[in-house]
Order: structure tokens, then sequence, then C-alpha cells
């Protein structure tokens, strides 16, 4: 299984490069990120293992925003919606490719291929601030 996730600092175009400019003066994506856009959708979608094995599972694109301090926030309306390459999509997709050829196509293997969830009481998740990717939680 292979998976490609990829994260863009984004820089507006005020005193840099323009080949370095990820959103325009008026807050548009450039046309350089779009096209990598359209390159990495391509490596996309790769949905068994006797697929095209230049694939991925799963491929996300992430435009980041510098942000005050250390943390920086995603941009989240681009990739637009119905892109291959959601963040909001690529761990469902990767764990579904996961569970398909190792849990569910070998059940007698489960205690050791099956993935493990998080406690639903985790003091991790009290202040979750990745509100695009949604951790697999217990019931208990």
């Amino acid at each position: 299984m292979a998976s490609f996730m990829f994260c863009v600092r984004t820089r507006q175009m005020l005193d840099v490069l323009t080949g370095d400019v990820a959103i325009t003066a008026a807050g548009d994506v450039s046309d350089g990120i779009r096209r990598y856009h359209d390159v990495l959708a391509r490596l996309a979608g790769r949905a068994d293992l006797r697929e095209d094995p230049t694939k991925y599972e799963a491929v996300a694109l992430l435009l980041a925003a510098p942000g005050s301090g250390r943390r920086s926030h995603i941009i989240g309306h681009y990739p637009e919606e119905g892109s291959p390459l959601l963040f909001s999509e690529f761990f469902s997709k990767l764990y579904l490719q996961y569970d398909q050829r190792f849990v569910f196509a070998a059940p007698d293997l489960e205690s050791t291929t099956r993935r493990v969830e998080w406690h639903h009481e985790s003091p991790l998740f009290q202040d979750w601030p990745c509100h695009e990717y949604e951790p697999r939680l217990s019931s208990e």
C-alpha cells in the first residue's frame, strides 16, 4: 500500500517570486498549484493491488497558511469538493484499502491486522485541533 500527502506552505504574491506563489493577491489559488493538483490527481485512486502500480491508494494536497506562533492552519477551500486529493478523505481511503486487503481478505489474521482504536475518553481528544480528520474511537 502506498499513500502520498503533500503540504504546500502558502505564500501570497507580495514580495516573492511568481513561481513561489500559492495564493494570488486576490486570494485565488495560483495556476502553478492548480497544475500541480492536476498532476497529483492522476496518481490517485488505486483500489486494488493488481491495478496500475504507478498510482497510490490515497493522495492528498494540503495548502497551509502560516499562523501566529508555531501553528498554521489548513486552507479549506482548496482542493475543491469532488477532488480526489481532499485531506478530509485521505485516511478513510487509506484505511478502506487496508481493511479490504488485510482484514476482510484474511479473517484468520484479524488479531494481527485489525486496526487499533483510540479510547473515546482519551485526553488527546479533549482539545482536538485537527477538525479535518476524525480519529477512529472505540465505543467503550
